[in-house]
């Protein structure tokens, strides 16, 4: 597994070493590697599985989910009104059963790519640190993310919405490229079969649509300082 429990908060920052690789706040990562690829540890925020702590920190950013929405007028309405009307969504049976596989697929794209399973949600560095995701993968050495997804039809392109969730993932990560791995979703009586393989695709950037995600991203976070002050909170 790329991650294990997070220390203890004033917990040392590198607990242990070994073969280059380093455990920095629960997260491993390759001290191997030069330069300035590797997202900083700051910007490992908390894990899905602390399901309240993840959302309360989700709630004061913007996140891939958010911005794939935002990029068309309809959906900027919609998630302006979620915004100010916040409510948590319920997982549907199609939700329920794409959590259910995603470590099948995980498993699978670990084995081929060398991807590991990532649970935790990421921020920019800086001051961006309100712009966040939560790849569904995440390489040790950074450059690579995975995104998965079950789908009742056979995927002959990623979808538009696809497409932006992981530009915007790579945006924050910065991250050279994503491992898209879909398979398909077979109706069986009351749930579903999966499929029989795992289909992957390398993505890398495309940064005319990363600008204008941030473009977006910018205005939904407006948006969310606005409603902020007029609640008399202060939004990080």
């Amino acid at each position: 597994m790329l991650f294990t429990n997070q220390l203890p908060s004033g917990g040392p920052r590198c607990l242990l070493s070994a073969g280059g690789l380093s455990l920095c706040r629960g997260v491993c990562v390759d001290s191997r590697v030069k330069g300035d690829m590797m997202i900083p540890v700051e910007c490992f925020v908390t894990r899905s599985a602390d399901r309240e702590r993840w959302l309360a920190a989700r709630s004061r950013g913007v996140t891939a989910t958010m911005v794939a929405e935002a990029f068309t007028p309809a959906g900027f309405e919609k998630v302006a009104d979620g915004i100010r009307n916040p409510v948590e969504a319920v997982p549907n049976a199609f939700m329920e059963w794409g959590t259910f596989r995603e470590p099948f697929i995980a498993e699978r794209v670990k084995k081929e790519f060398g991807v590991l399973p990532n649970d935790w949600l990421i921020s920019r560095p800086g001051v961006d640190n309100w712009m966040m995701c939560t790849p569904d993968g995440l390489s040790l050495d950074h450059r690579l993310i995975g995104e998965y997804k079950t789908s009742g039809k056979p995927l002959d392109k990623i979808p538009a919405r696809y497409m932006r969730q992981i530009m915007w993932q790579l945006w924050v990560t910065g991250a050279d490229a994503c491992v898209f791995a879909w398979e398909l979703r077979e109706p069986c009586g009351d749930w579903f079969a999966p499929g029989f393989d795992v289909h992957t695709q390398i993505v890398e950037r495309d940064e005319d649509l990363i600008g204008q995600l941030v473009e977006v991203a910018q205005r939904v976070q407006m948006v969310a300082v606005y409603e902020s002050q007029m609640e008399g909170n202060e939004y990080e």
